[in-house]
């Protein structure tokens, strides 16, 4: 009985000898695999490093561009709106930006009509507008649009809306609640159309006392 057990085993030795060498080949294949996605990690890795990087150069790139529209802006809105009326509408644009920068004091401009440029002074020293962070170079621009608007009104037989498009996308929340308070005032003499794809903004202003209207 024993020799017959014996001669059962013996002639499975064949297929266990194959199926040793079969797991031992599915180890081997194993250990490629994880080594190749252990490569793909660290070339992901990478990537990932790369794209983060990519992302930083582009979020200063775009700050760079607004920066640089916000002057264009500015040089635009003195050019075109001054004029006669230089006093009148840096002082109502200066009664505007001081409601919503507590750090502001005063806006006044200096040079002549051939180069006239606008100084913010405050609590931190006075700047030139091109000096001034690119939120409050969005705030001396929206001001000196609803000061033009206050002054120019006048000489029209109708109040026209005035329709802005979220202004105040690049104020700290402190500054906004303010400018949001500011604006409110604002709409008492004139309609204010207010669009922003922000809901933050829409309950600011809404806390502010605007009608909100949901847009789809």
């Amino acid at each position: 009985q024993l020799e017959r057990l014996r001669d059962v085993e013996n002639n499975r030795l064949p297929d266990l000898e194959s199926l040793v060498t079969t797991t031992g080949d599915t180890v081997d294949e194993l250990k490629g695999q994880l080594q190749q996605i252990g490569s793909n990690e660290d070339y992901l890795g990478s990537e990932a490093d790369l794209e983060g990087k990519w992302a930083v150069i582009r979020q200063r790139t775009i700050i760079g561009l607004a920066d640089r529209l916000s002057i264009q802006l500015l040089e635009h809105t003195a050019d075109t709106h001054l004029g006669d009326n230089t006093g009148k509408i840096v002082k109502r644009a200066s009664d505007l930006a001081t409601k919503v920068a507590a750090d502001w004091s005063d806006i006044r401009t200096v040079g002549d009509d051939s180069e006239k440029r606008l100084i913010v002074e405050g609590s931190n020293g006075n700047f030139q507008d091109d000096l001034l962070s690119t939120g409050g170079r969005s705030l001396l621009n929206l001001t000196f649009r609803l000061a033009t608007i206050n002054v120019e009104a006048k000489r029209l037989p109708v109040l026209l809306p005035v329709i802005l498009d979220d202004p105040f996308v690049h104020l700290d929340d402190t500054r906004r609640v303010a400018a949001f308070a500011m604006l409110d005032k604002f709409s008492t003499e004139h309609q204010v159309l207010y669009f922003t794809c922000h809901r933050e903004h829409a309950e600011m202003a809404e806390a502010a006392g605007a009608n909100r209207i949901n847009l789809r």
